[in-house]
């Protein structure tokens, strides 16, 4: 054996480097995978907030119609309804939600699309109370309202509904 020449390397910390790599490699994809999951799911929720303020502002819009507005015929059009048949499906379930079956309400909400129909419960006239003697006990109408905002990206869905007494 000669004195000054070094001894045979056997790769050792190559294999070790690259093993190291190879981990830092991983971690690294998992956590863009992670990254990447929790921002869609971050828009996701961004979108249903989106439509539940859509549906929101709509069912309000629709409560202050009740209020101010002059109402209009409950027959069945431009989002105006007689209440369904107890025994058939409720009205906000068999209407398609276009132009002539809702009431637009998308105005100053942003992208969000926002609809809302109305249905006329009826009339009660044993809601109210007469204090007078002479006075009649006022007459009742009560109005259910549904309202149904979608996201931005048209994949949310969110529906609101209400009973208004007028």
């Amino acid at each position: 054996m000669r004195a000054g020449l070094p001894q045979r390397q056997r790769g050792a910390a190559l294999a070790i480097g690259l093993i190291v790599l190879v981990l830092l490699t991983l971690i690294g994809v998992t956590g863009m995978q992670a990254s990447t999951l929790e921002e869609r799911m971050a828009g996701n929720e961004l979108d249903r907030n989106e439509a539940f303020q859509a549906a929101e502002a709509s069912l309000r819009g629709a409560e202050d119609f009740l209020i101010n507005g002059v109402l209009p015929q409950f027959n069945g059009q431009n989002g105006y309804y007689e209440p369904a048949n107890p025994a058939g499906a409720p009205v906000w379930e068999t209407t398609t939600w276009s132009n002539n079956d809702s009431v637009d309400y998308s105005r100053n909400i942003g992208n969000a699309q926002a609809r809302y129909i109305m249905e006329e419960i009826g009339v009660s006239d044993d809601v109210g109370v007469s204090l007078a003697a002479d006075t009649p006990v006022e007459q009742v109408t009560f109005y259910r309202v549904t309202a149904r905002g979608e996201g931005a990206s048209g994949t949310s869905l969110v529906m609101l509904q209400t009973v208004y007494k007028r």
